[in-house]
Parts: C-alpha cells; structure tokens; sequence
C-alpha cells in the first residue's frame, strides 16, 4: 500500500481560513505535520518548498519552520536547498517568539536540518547568515518581553506603595518606566535556543571574519538569563554554546575572553568527563601557550577524577605544555612537528600556528631570568630559534629574523640596540626589569601627566585598601560563624549524653 502525499497547501490555508486561525496553527496543524514525519522519505521537497508561499508570518511561525525544516530534510539537490534556504530570510523578519516558547522542539528540528544542509552543499555562510537574522530577531523579543514584564511589576509595585510620593509618580507613565527598564537590562531576558549554538557552528565553519564579529554582538556578546528552557539536553547545549563561543573570540583575536569562556565548559556537575570538556581542554592549553607561555590549569572545583581522564585523553597536548619548561623551544618544536597529523584531525591547526607564531617571545623572556644583556647570536642559541618555521621560510640569516621578531614584539622590557654597519647577530638586547622600565617611561612623562599617573595609583591603592578591608570583615564574620557552630555541635553531643 503506498504512502499517502502530506497535502500541506490544503492544510495550511484550511486553517489560515478558519476562525481563530493563530489557534488552529499552534494547536492543530504542527502536530500534524509531526504525526507526518515518519513517511517523508517518500515525498518530494517540492511540494513542500510550495507550501511555504502559502503561509503568513508570523501567525504561522511554528508551522512555518517546521515545514522548513522538513523541506531542508528532504532536498536532493543544491537548487531544492537553495529554495528551502530562503525561507530562513521570511523568518529572520517575521519569527514569532510566543509560539516557539510553545513549540521549543521545532527549533531543535530546523537546527538539526540546516547543519546538514550545511555540511552537505557547503554553503555554510548563506546558513550562518540566515540564522543570525533570525536570533538577532529572538533576542529583541525576549529582550522587550522582559523589559515589559518588568516594567509593569515595577508599575504595580509603586501603584501599591501607599499615597506617599504619589505626586511625584504622577507623572511617570508607562511607556517612561518602561524605556528606562529596557535601558538598563540591555541584554537581560534572552534565553539560549538551539539556533544560537548552531548560529555559531556554521559562523565557525564559514570562516568569515565578518560573520564572527557579528556573533560576536548577536549572540556571544548576550547575557543570557537561562540555558534550559528552549534547548534539549540543558548540560549540552551549555558546554557547547560556550566552546563555540571561545572558538569565535577567537577568530576575532579576543584570546582572553575565549579562555574565560572555556572555563565554564567545565562548570557543570556531571557523572562522567564529556567529549566537549576534552576538546576545550585542549584548544585551553594552545590558547594558555600562546598568551603566557604555560599549561592552562582546569578549575580547582572539578571533579579530579574527571580531571585525570580528560588529561589523559589529551596527552600529546599536555606534553607539549610540559616542553615549554625547558630553556630551548627544539623539543617543542619537534613535538608540534609530531602531531601534525593529530591537530588536524581534532581542527586546532590553526591555533597551533597562532601558538607557533607567539612562542618565540616567551622563550626570549626567559633569557631575561639570567641575562640583563646577550647578543642576538647567543640569544637565537639560546632559545633554539634556528629550528622556528619563520627561519625555514626566509631566505635571510637566523640571526636577523630574530632582530625582526624582538623588534615585532614591542616590548618595552626587551631592548634591541642595532649598529650600523654590523652583522645582525652582534646587535645586543638589553633585557630590562620592570622598575627600569617604569623609570624610564616616568622621565619622559610631562608634569602633568605625573600628577595624573599620582592619583590614578592613589585611587588603586585606597580601592585596594576598601577590599582589604571588606575581606577582613567577612572573613571575622565567617570565624564567628564557625564558633556558633561548634558551640551547637558540642551543646548537641552533651544533650546525646
């Protein structure tokens, strides 16, 4: 017996035509296209590529991605998933926040299809565009709704504090305390849904720098309220939101805020160490080389067993962090030359070459540890520079591209003194502490910015003093704390007795 055809067309204008035809989408016609999901194979992406003109958004939100989404599921070719792809930009304009609360598992559906479409034609720009306007869209409405729930709790709220200053709130409307909410949780109210993680999948997978830096506003640069409530698995969704949103600081050179957002990949509870964790572990310790030269440590509040197994499945990484010890960057070098094959298969090339690009400044500041001045052809000795792929590359001695490089860091502590005339490798680098740096840098300081350099240290200091002593505070209130408790275990036991 063969399979029946989904007569989308019909079904949508039938309740389109109906009474209360909001009602009857949300209520009728996305479970139905449910109910239909398992028989599609047998379909044509036409029929319901078709059925997409026949809808209007956004009262028809809910049944409009899911039918995207099956559209996208079904393509055979790149012109049927070119069709089913400019769905995404009707979306990003008319997408319906309310009935996507209610239907959470038709976004799960959309983002699932559109990764392999991605995968599949390889336009992952086109997707990761589609998807932005659609999340930019998301987040303004969450952002509103927030701001009015807000505002109208903070209405009732004063409507109730009595006759006291009611003068004076007589002229606050509305719409004024309103704005002023909005104003002042700019980003309070957004929730994560599985189109923001796959918003930032493609976006890493396009390789554009423009689309990262529009991540970053859209969705990196968000503060979200809750983690939970739009996604499937809550613990997933955040461990993987918050690495492809390392990886996309990244792309846009913010190494920092990528480490801090790696760390909270591991600020779940959990039975077992993940498959995330591990990858994060990694590209942590690339990202820890390249910035201060040292292996990145995970949380102190994690668990240790988990800890141990994630270091051991990220071995080869963590003696490459364990290399960056040694006086000479040759055993590193050798090491990053062995797992060639290893970082491309796990995707962190890239990081590697960013890490192989900024490793040389860190063997150089070593030398500082036991020289206050050497010549550039001990140094480059010293640091087992020759065997860097910048030198490999260049057609020019090792000891100049060494000179190129100290001159690149701009380095106020690390001093290249070039003659005239004279080989590259007898030039000297002066290796200067921090007071002599300071000290130079304060006599070719004007008056008045001494003055303003004065007060900035005075502010810091007197801040410094504050904390100090709101520690102490706390730190007597949690001693005496300790005593009543001790005090009640011991009145306790002698009461047992």
């Amino acid at each position: 017996m063969s399979l029946q055809r989904p007569n989308y067309a019909a079904l949508v204008t039938a309740a389109t035509a109906a009474p209360g035809a909001t009602t009857a989408f949300r209520r009728q016609v996305v479970p139905l296209l449910r109910k239909w999901e398992p028989p599609l194979v047998e379909f044509e992406a036409d029929i319901i590529i078709n059925s997409l003109s026949s809808l209007s958004l956004p009262e028809a939100t809910a049944a409009y991605m899911q039918i995207a989404a099956d559209a996208l599921k079904l393509a055979k070719s790149r012109e049927q998933a070119e069709l089913a792809l400019q769905s995404l930009a009707q979306l990003s304009v008319d997408v319906d926040l309310e009935q996507l609360v209610e239907f959470p598992d038709v976004m799960r559906r959309l983002a699932k299809a559109l990764a392999r479409v991605g995968k599949k034609a390889g336009n992952h720009a086109q997707v990761c565009e589609g998807l932005l306007g659609i999340v930019e869209n998301l987040n303004v409405q969450m952002v509103s709704t927030k701001a009015v729930d807000t505002a109208e709790s903070a209405v009732v709220d004063a409507a109730k504090g009595g006759d006291g200053g009611a003068g004076a709130r007589k002229g606050k409307t509305v719409s004024s305390t309103k704005g002023e909410v909005l104003a002042a949780n700019a980003n309070a109210g957004v929730r994560l849904t599985p189109l923001h993680t796959e918003c930032l999948k493609q976006c890493l997978l396009s390789c554009r720098r423009d689309l990262y830096a529009r991540a970053m506003n859209s969705v990196v640069g968000v503060s979200f309220d809750a983690f939970g409530s739009m996604v499937g698995h809550r613990a997933r969704a955040f461990m993987e939101y918050h690495l492809y949103a390392g990886m996309v600081c990244v792309g846009v050179g913010d190494l920092d805020t990528a480490l801090e957002l790696w760390q909270l990949v591991f600020a779940l509870p959990a039975k077992h160490a993940s498959a995330i964790q591990i990858a994060t572990y990694k590209r942590m310790l690339l990202v820890n080389l390249s910035l201060h030269g040292s292996k990145a440590h995970l949380p102190a509040f994690f668990a240790s067993s988990h800890a141990r197994v994630i270091e051991n499945n990220s071995s080869p990484y963590t003696l490459l962090a364990d290399m960056f010890n040694d006086k000479s960057m040759q055993p590193a070098l050798s090491k990053i030359k062995g797992m060639q094959r290893i970082l491309e298969d796990s995707g962190d090339l890239g990081l590697a070459q960013l890490m192989l690009d900024m490793m040389p400044r860190h063997f150089i500041k070593k030398a500082a540890k036991l020289y206050s001045s050497i010549r550039v052809e001990q140094l480059l000795q010293i640091t087992g520079f020759a065997n860097h792929p910048r030198v490999t590359a260049s057609d020019v001695s090792a000891s100049e591209v060494l000179a190129r490089y100290i001159q690149e860091m701009n380095d106020s502590s690390v001093a290249l003194r070039d003659g005239q005339g004279v080989d590259p490798g007898a030039w000297v680098v002066d290796f200067l502490d921090n007071d002599a740096t300071a000290s130079a840098q304060a006599i070719a300081m004007t008056p008045e910015e001494r003055i303003r350099g004065e007060q900035l240290w005075t502010a810091r200091i007197e801040a410094r003093v504050r904390d100090i002593e709101d520690m102490r505070k706390h730190l007597l209130q949690i001693d005496r704390h300790l005593a009543l408790t001790k005090e009640y275990a011991s009145s306790s036991r002698d009461q047992g007795a």
